[in-house]
């Protein structure tokens, strides 16, 4: 299995090694910094390749570019300082785009190589396991040529023992056991998940009825209180009409009197 794995991972060996050390000519051409107590005792080659293997496996360590935001600092000339900033993004593109290609997708593809492996081996293990048993048979059978002790022979028996068949199926049957116990209790858990979740979107919507319950009840109320101002509106304006109407007959009335007594002045005046 392990002469098999080595086998398969050849081709992805070859392609991160290449990506390790394009992205190390590019930390270097770019002037990222690799702090010297990093990698004591080192060449700065070297610490750029083990600063970007480790950035690669899960070692992450953000770039240091001090000697661009020295320089910016000392520098006031805009087109400088434009250019300053657009190396410093530069350098952080290069590094997630370094994150992202080595760290999940070649790692994941190295996962997904052993796994591949794991099962081929598992679903040919009685092949393998005889392939065994015949290189076995094969050295045993040069070393007694090699001490002169083999005998002619015309037949070539391979024996095997009868529990050997019943210890592999119990232990595959232990395996799938397994899984199951661990697919069942991983379905629990979700299941657990998946009731509160449920429980507090119900929680949820009760308060959300209990609160559009309540706007509705304030929107009646204020309803009500306009429909009642309206109401008390419509009979001020009432009132105040009745009162003009009543005001205006008393002023009638009044003109009326003083005309009448005006005319019978006049009258009066007129007849002396």
């Amino acid at each position: 299995m392990v002469g098999e794995t080595i086998t398969e991972l050849i081709p992805f060996s070859v392609y991160f090694v290449m990506w390790i050390l394009l992205f190390t000519v590019l930390f270097q051409t770019l002037q990222v910094e690799v702090p010297d107590d990093a990698y004591p005792d080192l060449s700065p080659l070297f610490r750029y390749v083990l600063q970007t293997y480790g950035n690669s496996i899960g070692n992450i360590a953000p770039p240091v570019y001090t000697c661009w935001t020295t320089s910016m600092a000392d520098e006031a000339a805009p087109l400088v300082q434009v250019q300053k900033h657009v190396i410093i993004a530069l350098i952080w593109f290069v590094w997630l785009f370094n994150q992202f290609l080595n760290l999940i997708i070649m790692l994941n593809f190295l996962i997904a190589v052993i796994s591949q492996v794991y099962e081929a081996v598992v679903s040919n293990q009685e092949q393998l396991n005889y392939k065994h048993k015949a290189e076995l048979n094969h050295e045993f059978f040069m070393l007694r040529k090699f001490a002169r002790q083999t005998q002619e022979y015309r037949i070539l028996v391979f024996s095997l023992d009868k529990d050997e068949a019943h210890q592999a199926a119990d232990e595959w049957l232990d395996f799938v056991e397994a899984v199951k116990a661990f697919t069942l209790q991983q379905n629990q858990h979700l299941q657990s998940k998946v009731d509160k979740l449920q429980a507090a979107v119900e929680n949820e919507s009760a308060t959300q009825r209990s609160f559009q319950s309540e706007v509705q009840r304030m929107l009646t109320w204020q309803a009500d209180r306009i429909k009642h101002n309206q109401r008390s509106m419509t009979e001020v304006q009432q009132q105040l009409q009745e009162m003009n109407y009543s005001l205006v007959q008393q002023q009638n009335l009044v003109q009326g009197k003083r005309i009448q007594s005006m005319i019978a002045l006049e009258l009066k005046e007129g007849a002396n």
